[in-house]
């Protein structure tokens, strides 16, 4: 899927996220040539008002 993405689809990047804890999902995407490049530390979560 990568690959598709990369070559096919002329993607530039592609990003995972996953849980500190959750080492198996690190190493599949360590496996698949993602490589780590930080920890975010401040996230949010915005609730829209979908009402009008």
């Amino acid at each position: 899927m990568i690959d598709f993405g990369f070559n096919n689809m002329k993607l530039v990047r592609v990003q995972a996220l996953c849980f500190e804890e959750n080492i198996n999902s690190e190493r599949v995407m360590q496996k698949v040539g993602m490589s780590y490049e930080g920890t975010m530390t401040k996230r949010f979560l915005l609730k829209v008002n979908t009402k009008t």
